[in-house]
């Protein structure tokens, strides 16, 4: 039997629990999910590690040869890079 008068405190908690359970199931990922979406970004931060090792020093220390265009090319690339990224992991991961 429910009680029609109900603790304020214990219906906040009630309404918390079942906002909480809501959004698990929405946002849960299978075991599989993770690993892929795990594996995705170290592909992606390994592309994204060569292309600082090759090119890095004009990135991060721009000397004679670097300029602005160079700089703002190299960082379209990595945020492309990171979208692609996230995409392809979002997609596999579900």
């Amino acid at each position: 039997m429910e009680q029609k008068h109900q603790d304020p405190s214990q219906q906040s908690l009630r309404e918390i629990k079942d906002i909480m359970n809501g959004s698990s199931r929405i946002l849960s990922l299978s075991g599989m999910g993770g690993i892929w979406a795990g594996c995705t970004a170290l592909a992606g931060s390994a592309v994204a590690y060569n292309w600082l090792k090759d090119n890095g020093t004009r990135y991060v220390n721009p000397g004679n040869e670097a300029t602005i265009a160079y700089f703002d090319a190299f960082t379209v690339r990595l945020m492309l890079l990171g979208i692609a990224v996230f995409i392809v992991a979002i997609a596999g991961a579900f």
